[in-house]
């Protein structure tokens, strides 16, 4: 055992909790305001290295509001707003160093526990008569006493007195728990989609933008080599548009393109400014032809460009599936498919990348690569919705709403927005 490492202790949390809250409706109006109070107590009993008793309280009062309000029969609106507490985990508050690789990290007994306001606004409506639909939300937090961490760099050997003369080799950092203010996130999205007659299409756009502030401490090296640690505050804007066909041709073709755009803008007051721009196109399409023969294939075109003030990348990839199968049985509710996946043998190259305040992170994950599978399935609840006159009953002028017979799937269907209330 590396005592230098290690510890042991065991961990009691006790948490009391009441409140106070009223409720009104009336109508198609609906309000709810309450209050809680929260007292917690964590309890930490260390038998090594030291024989300690440790005790911590938190008290925090959560006050909550929420309206409801149907305009009519198809829109809605709603605002709400929560403060709520967050409790620093026992990780966070344990003074024991640990190790992974050339990162350190210890605990702060000395946090607070941090505290959120949420702030929110949604609306929908839904007209059947025309087949339309939107959507649109925002959502706003600040956080107040927010666990970061400050981030110490070693630039040669060190004796680490606290933790039993540990040795933190040159180059290591040491990462440790600290309270900041002055985190902000903001977010916002909406959808619009309908029905596009002459083509029997469904079309849909979404797009959104967000806006995160997140403040952490860095240490930079000045001239002559001298140490300083400073607040970095990290303002990351991102927008994205989706663009979206789905089609409602018929119970035999079934097809939807889609291409979506998305921007993500990183300013560091202390560290370098990044930039990502990735692009996304995708479709998708499905036949059932005589005899039951049935082929789908799909492709999306993959582009992201990131860039820092000393560095650029750009990956490009292209992803290709295609499968031929055969429905069988009564009501063709079994079919055996055979699929190749990754004609183009190229999803291995596409990475994700993300930011965080200290560092950006670019993650490559191995795939099979191109191969070809094959799969015998059953649906239980298909329903014999296939005729040789195509009469069918639905849409307008007998033009179908909804997802294609034989359980196809694809999303853009006709419907309320995802995430409805």
């Amino acid at each position: 055992m590396d005592t230098a490492l290690s510890s042991t202790f065991s961990r009691n949390v006790l948490r009391n909790q009441f409140g106070l809250g009223y409720n009104f409706n009336y109508e198609a109006f609906r309000f709810a305001a309450g209050i809680d109070y929260q007292h917690s107590r964590q309890e930490r009993l260390e038998s090594f290295p030291d024989d300690t008793e440790i005790k911590y309280n938190f008290d925090s009062w959560e006050p909550y509001a929420r309206a409801f309000y149907n305009l009519d029969r198809t829109k809605m609106f709603m605002a709400h707003y929560r403060g709520s507490a967050s409790l620093p985990s026992i990780e966070n508050l344990q003074d024991v160093l640990t190790e992974s690789g050339t990162s350190l990290s210890r605990g702060n007994p000395n946090l607070k526990q941090s505290y959120t306001h949420t702030f929110g606004l949604r609306y929908n409506t839904t007209n059947a008569d025309r087949m339309t639909t939107f959507f649109a939300n925002i959502n706003a937090t600040q956080t107040d006493n927010r666990i970061s961490n400050r981030i110490e760099y070693f630039d040669q050997d060190t004796v680490l007195a606290d933790y039993n003369n540990y040795l933190a080799i040159k180059g290591m950092q040491l990462q440790t728990p600290v309270n900041v203010n002055g985190a902000y996130t903001l977010s916002s999205d909406f959808g619009y989609g309908f029905y596009f007659r002459p083509l029997k299409t469904n079309i849909d756009v979404n797009g959104g933008y967000s806006y995160n502030r997140t403040p952490s401490y860095q240490t930079v090296t000045g001239s002559g080599g001298s140490k300083s640690s400073i607040l970095n505050n990290a303002n990351e804007h991102s927008g994205n548009v989706l663009l979206k066909f789905a089609s409602n041709i018929s119970e035999n073709v079934d097809f939807d393109i889609s291409t979506r755009t998305r921007l993500t803008y990183a300013a560091n007051s202390a560290l370098e400014n990044s930039r990502i721009w990735s692009e996304t196109v995708r479709a998708r399409m499905s036949f059932i032809f005589p005899y039951n023969i049935t082929y789908n294939t799909d492709f999306a075109w993959n582009y992201s460009n990131s860039k820092t003030d000393q560095r650029n990348s750009t990956t490009n990839t292209y992803v290709w599936n295609m499968g031929v199968g055969y429905k069988f049985l009564k009501r063709r509710q079994a079919e055996f498919r055979v699929t190749l996946y990754d004609v183009l043998n190229q999803s291995q190259k596409a990475p994700r990348i993300s930011f965080n305040e200290t560092y950006q992170s670019t993650r490559w994950s191995r795939s099979l690569g191109r191969y070809v599978m094959g799969t015998l399935s059953f649906r239980f609840n298909s329903l014999n919705r296939f005729s040789n006159s195509g009469d069918r009953k639905g849409g307008p002028r007998g033009e179908r709403m909804g997802p294609p017979p034989g359980g196809m799937q694809r999303s853009g269907s006709f419907g309320p927005p995802r995430g409805g209330f």
